[in-house]
């Protein structure tokens, strides 16, 4: 590993080490956003229902709930076509179907 690290800073520089990282950075700000605002807004929604704005924790149990599907139901399909999409990488570069490693 020590091998690797030194070739890269070698031939690349010290920004290499960080070549790639920015795509991934800005997913987890989406997802990280994401998650915020949904948790937010579903315990608005279940303090609106309760008619309070101090939630239990069987509540807050529940708003968290309200907060996955909508975070699955947001990035599941994103997911799924950033895979599809590495997937059809790997074809383009000789792999065989089903095996979709991108090195």
């Amino acid at each position: 590993m020590m091998h690797c690290f030194k070739e890269v800073v070698r031939t690349e520089g010290l920004l290499g080490l960080y070549k790639g990282a920015l795509s991934p950075l800005v997913g987890a700000m989406a997802h990280n956003g994401n998650v915020f605002f949904s948790f937010s807004m579903a315990k608005k929604a279940v303090g609106a229902v309760t008619g309070t704005d101090e939630l239990t924790v069987a509540q807050t149990t529940a708003a968290g709930s309200l907060a996955a599907i909508t975070i699955c139901a947001v990035e599941v399909p994103v997911d799924l076509f950033k895979i599809k999409l590495q997937g059809q990488g790997a074809q383009v570069r000789g792999m065989p179907p089903g095996q979709s490693w991108v090195g």
